[in-house]
């Protein structure tokens, strides 16, 4: 984050979690997955380093998937370009919560029904809105995006090129619970969050439920996929696969919410 995070932002972290079965190699593969911004309930970082014993919902998820498809799982945080550039030269397997755009699939693989996007095996499907200080920028909780107001956003986050185009000013972090304090703080206008991880903030930080409103309309609707990269899905489709089908089911199960649920305490 510039000015106010650490160089621990922009450097690479990656922890190897998971057991295997042989389902696909004697020598299990390492799946690793690029992410940039975490919420902590999501990816959990403690100084930089994912967490051993709170590692986050979506690492839980992923150990899970792992010990059903035969694999282990590395967390990389990267900047989105960077992640990017590595899935598509095969440096990285894959990219969380990425976009469906054709430009990507030169590089990246989607799950696919039909030839067309599965939204049945997306890994999140979300919305983009704006909150403010309550009281205050009511223009922005009536439009949204408002010329000229400065924003906090979630670095590499798709809204930005959303936001730039409404003529607005970005300020781009990693942290979802920084940049919320900012917020409250009156360092910035607005900032443009996915809901559900405000709502994952909240729950972890309720007093600042008091003092943030919502925009009455959603800036962007969005559906995120696990994008895998096109040079490693031609040598191991059918792990990829496994992946894709098998995050499905479990991110409806009891154990998932429950798991999910457990991350709303502080």
């Amino acid at each position: 984050m510039k000015g106010l995070l650490r160089c621990a932002a922009f450097c690479a972290i990656g922890v190897a979690v998971g057991s295997a079965s042989p389902a696909f190699a004697k020598s299990p593969l390492n799946i690793s997955i690029g992410f940039t911004g975490t919420d902590r309930a999501r990816i959990n970082l403690v100084d930089g380093t994912l967490s051993d014993k709170r590692p986050g919902w979506f690492v839980e998820l992923a150990v899970r998937v792992g010990r059903e498809c035969g694999h282990s799982v590395s967390f990389h945080q990267k900047p989105w370009k960077r992640i990017l550039n590595e899935v598509a030269a095969g440096r990285l397997w894959a990219a969380t919560n990425s976009s469906y755009k054709v430009e990507r699939t030169a590089f990246g693989e989607f799950p696919t029904v039909d030839g067309q996007p599965d939204k049945s095996r997306a890994f999140s499907k979300y919305e983009y809105i704006a909150i403010v200080r309550k009281g205050e920028n009511t223009e922005i909780v009536r439009k949204g995006i408002v010329s000229g107001r400065k924003y906090i956003v979630e670095r590499g986050a798709s809204i930005i090129s959303v936001l730039k185009k409404g003529g607005a000013n970005i300020h781009e972090m990693s942290d979802y619970d920084k940049m919320l304090r900012l917020l409250t703080k009156g360092r910035a206008d607005a900032m443009a969050v996915i809901a559900c991880a405000l709502d994952d903030s909240l729950e972890r930080f309720p007093d600042f439920r008091d003092k943030i409103e919502r925009s009455q309309v959603p800036l962007l609707e969005r559906v995120g996929y696990i994008m895998f990269s096109k040079q490693l899905y031609q040598k191991h489709s059918a792990l990829i696969e496994c992946f894709w089908t098998e995050s499905a089911p479990l991110m409806q199960s009891t154990w998932f919410q429950d798991v999910k649920r457990s991350y709303a305490d502080k």
